[in-house]
């Protein structure tokens, strides 16, 4: 059974989701993805958590559509170069991780942004644009959704503490 706790995420995460599609529409997108996808990855119970990811997200993905650019400039996709460029995205992004006092939460993003890109040899500069834009856009929407549900769970206890047992 799912808990009143758990059901609120889950509509927390699929109202963002539905927004950031909306607003990457009327920006222009025909299927952003990207932004639906991020409310999915970073929306937990706490505020902080969803922060964390949502700023980690943004950040790793800018990390990897670097990452990727660079590799494509150098090399051809071939699995030895999929492989080096795992190996220099996931060293990136546990350095990422390990910064003091951001805490923020990558999630191997920095990795898949950068297998992504290699995939897309084509096309690469134009969608490295259009998936970081993207994810920004998921990830303010997140956070909004977060301080919105915040704001009506603050309302809802100061109702209950008001009118009393």
């Amino acid at each position: 059974m799912v808990s009143v706790r758990d059901a609120r995420v889950i509509a927390k995460i699929s109202a963002a989701a539905a927004i950031a599609w909306w607003v990457g529409n009327l920006a222009g997108q025909p299927r952003p993805v990207f932004a639906a996808i991020v409310p999915l990855l970073v929306i937990r119970s706490d505020t902080t958590v969803t922060l964390r990811g949502s700023i980690g997200r943004v950040v790793g993905v800018l990390a990897g559509v670097g990452v990727g650019l660079a590799a494509l400039a150098i090399v051809s996709p071939t699995a030895i170069a999929v492989g080096v460029v795992m190996a220099v995205a996931l060293t990136i992004d546990r350095g990422l991780r390990a910064l003091p006092r951001l805490g923020i939460d990558t999630r191997n993003q920095t990795a898949v942004s950068a297998l992504l890109m290699l995939f897309l040899s084509s096309g690469v500069t134009a969608y490295g644009g259009t998936r970081a834009w993207e994810t920004a856009l998921g990830a303010a929407v997140a956070l909004g959704a977060d301080a919105l549900d915040n704001q009506i769970t603050r309302r809802a206890d100061r109702h209950r503490a008001e009118a009393g047992p």
